[in-house]
């Protein structure tokens, strides 16, 4: 394991916002900052670590970084207004919307500008939104007010009319790998699925979940091959949380639909042929339908442990049943849907 996994507090370099960088840099130095930005894109692609490096950049405050960088520092600075969800909380309210407004009025307590931040910025309710929809208009004084968000649900149109949107685009596979590597060498990024690494902080994250996937589809090829156990290994997965077995679960057997049916050789192969030939390969789809089924139920609706044995007895069977009297659901147990006491 390398330093950078030992040493927690250490700063990583993110390299894939040059971009932005570039477009942020040259609006200041040719004066044209906009007085509001919408910074939108996927969770786990650093956008957070990039607000910090243009705050950074905007207020002119000292500092040896030239790049965003993991994990992000929120700048201590008299003139930064950080707006987040308070703990507890599912939104940001009307009154911290209305307190940031009021900071925002003051003069400039170094002369540089003031900067507010809100993010996730669909978490606002709307009253918050509209409540800031005059500062946006006229914001007083060298004011900056950057909304950071995942997702563009939940902004009002009138918010995004009002901000310079940046797209935040993820980076490359290859981008992403090498940036895992670099922070942590202690798993085979390059076998980690790539709806994964594509957001690389979200995964750093949640490492040592990321693990248990190589597990997991070792256990699957185990139940093909006959050499486990699938109520043993639905004990085990039923002791995991469900969104993330279901989520890669998911993934996996779509990865082999495109295995099967795809002819872009570029894909990388999930089943060697021995393997891929012990399965009914049209039932496929209605294998993969049954788990998203289970993925959208509410969890504690149902019996976890026997969803996963019957998912997994069929797969051991070379997903068999899974389109018999061509219901894709008629194979699961009658109490499959029911709350029991010995769920996990």
């Amino acid at each position: 394991m390398n330093n950078k996994t030992s040493q927690q507090s250490e700063s990583i370099d993110i390299s894939w916002h040059k971009d932005q960088q570039k477009l942020w840099s040259k609006q200041i130095e040719q004066d044209q900052v906009p007085h509001a930005v919408l910074l939108l894109g996927s969770n786990g692609i650093g956008k957070r670590s990039l607000v910090a490096w243009m705050i950074a950049k905007f207020l002119n405050i000292s500092s040896d970084i030239a790049t965003p960088v993991y994990p992000h520092q929120v700048p201590m600075h008299a003139d930064v207004q950080w707006i987040t969800l308070e703990d507890g909380k599912i939104s940001i309210s009307v009154d911290q919307i209305r307190a940031l407004i009021n900071e925002l009025s003051k003069t400039s307590y170094l002369g540089n500008g003031k900067v507010a931040l809100i993010e996730p910025a669909n978490a606002m309710t709307l009253n918050a939104a509209n409540s800031l929809l005059k500062t946006l208009e006229e914001p007083s004084g060298n004011t900056l007010i950057i909304l950071v968000a995942d997702r563009m649900k939940n902004i009002p149109a009138t918010i995004r009319s009002r901000c310079q949107q940046f797209n935040i685009a993820k980076p490359s596979i290859s981008n992403a790998v090498h940036w895992l590597k670099d922070a942590d060498d202690s798993i085979h990024w390059n076998k980690v699925p790539e709806y994964i690494v594509s957001h690389p902080l979200l995964a750093l994250e949640k490492k040592d979940e990321i693990k248990k996937i190589l597990i997991f589809k070792q256990q699957l090829i185990e139940l093909l091959i006959a050499s486990a156990s699938p109520i043993q290994v639905a004990a085990s997965w039923s002791k995991e949380e469900p969104h993330f077995v279901l989520d890669w679960l998911c993934h996996f057997v779509t990865s082999i639909i495109y295995q099967v049916f795809d002819q872009d050789t570029t894909r990388g192969n999930e089943l060697e042929l021995p393997l891929l030939n012990k399965l009914n390969k049209l039932n496929l789809f209605f294998f993969l339908d049954a788990i998203y089924k289970l993925r959208n139920q509410s969890q504690g609706s149902y019996n976890l442990q026997m969803a996963y044995e019957s998912l997994l007895i069929d797969w051991s069977m070379g997903i068999e049943s899974c389109n018999k009297n061509q219901n894709i659901f008629d194979y699961l147990p009658a109490n499959f849907f029911q709350t029991t006491n010995n769920q996990s």
